[in-house]
């Protein structure tokens, strides 16, 4: 008798729900040969390949859908959706998707329990390669910035902004950040559980869907046509629930919340790319501090690639020690970062300041 077989046959075997686990860091192209190997492993297989779905043209979106409506049981099992339909090249017609298209985008939001879902639009002028993103991460909503009208981005104005609401409402029950470069032409609804809110100034100044009382942190982008007043409207009325804030400040003189409960764990961080500071704006800077009964600690940021400019360095300094002497903040601290600009003129923070965490 042969020892060996016995020898296999008392040999532990691996579970059945780790080979999909195993298998699932195989390329997709792998796994669609494995499916073949038995029924055994098309049955442990086949949800897998359905848990990451990345569609690049309306005619894989049409295969796919077609799939889903034979066996709806499979809408369940998509975890991560991504579609984008690259740029346009010179030589081809608008890649722009139909009706169909859409109503199948539509379906598939509506049918799924998604942890992650992107759209990447690249735009359909030709010689353009400016794209527009938006989607939903666990939690994050995050919206792009697009550069041309949403006519232009391959779905049609109409369908891409009932696609926005779509998403936004589907998720907004789980939605805890709002991350958003330009918020969409949209109305957007009610979340409930949201706590964390990125966005341009001029958004946050004309919508208030953010103002509730669950938020704790607001991260302000300024352009440079942020003015004082722009400032004071937008820090009216912060909920006192703030517990971080951080805004850029582009020749803004520095403005703060009118808070009245002192909050020693809150963090202000100030960011001034670039600033000379006269008299006039630090003895303003006195008097907004004056007024100020927030608590917390300062971090003033400031711009390590201009340190060396003239003045620069002092006014930083100077600024920290005005808020010092006023005993308005548990801490007051001065944090250098480098800071450069892009190809297309906007800033580029290497590290210390990230509107994505």
């Amino acid at each position: 008798m042969n020892t060996d077989i016995f020898a296999a046959l008392r040999a532990p075997t691996l579970p059945l729900e780790l080979i999909p686990l195993i298998f699932s860091y195989s390329a997709k192209r792998d796994q669609m040969q494995m499916l073949l190997g038995c029924r055994t492993w098309h049955t442990l297989l086949i949800e897998n390949l359905y848990a990451r779905i990345r569609i690049v043209n309306e005619k894989r979106l049409d295969m796919l859908f077609k799939t889903l409506v034979v066996r709806p049981e499979r809408f369940s099992w998509i975890k991560s959706f991504e579609l984008g339909n690259g740029p346009r090249p010179a030589d081809e017609d608008d890649r722009r998707c139909g009706p169909l298209a859409v109503a199948q985008l539509h379906t598939v939001l509506l049918m799924t329990h998604l942890e992650q879902i992107t759209f990447t639009l690249h735009t359909q002028k030709s010689h353009h390669e400016d794209k527009y993103t938006f989607g939903w991460n666990r939690g994050r909503m995050f919206f792009g910035f697009p550069e041309f009208e949403l006519d232009e981005y391959g779905l049609g104005e109409d369908s891409l902004r009932s696609l926005l609401k779509t998403l936004s409402w589907r998720y907004a029950n789980e939605t805890v950040h709002v991350d958003s470069k330009q918020l969409p032409p949209i109305a957007l609804p009610h979340f409930p559980c949201l706590m964390k809110v990125t966005g341009n100034a001029d958004d946050l100044i004309n919508d208030r869907f953010w103002r509730v009382p669950a938020v704790t942190r607001l991260q302000v982008h300024a352009s440079y046509e942020f003015h004082e007043h722009d400032a004071r409207e937008l820090f009216s009325d912060l909920p006192e629930t703030i517990c971080s804030l951080d805004v850029e400040f582009w020749g803004v003189p520095l403005v703060l919340p009118k808070w009245s409960n002192r909050m020693p764990i809150r963090v202000l961080r100030y960011l001034i790319p670039l600033l000379t500071v006269t008299n006039a704006m630090a003895t303003a800077w006195e008097a907004e501090l004056m007024h100020y009964n927030g608590g917390g600690v300062l971090e003033i940021v400031a711009n390590g690639s201009v340190k060396t400019a003239t003045g620069y360095e002092a006014a930083m300094v100077g600024l920290v020690r005005i808020a010092e002497r006023s005993k308005k903040f548990h801490d007051v601290c001065l944090r250098w970062i480098p800071i450069h600009y892009n190809d297309s003129g906007s800033i580029r923070y290497d590290q210390g300041w990230s509107y994505a965490d």
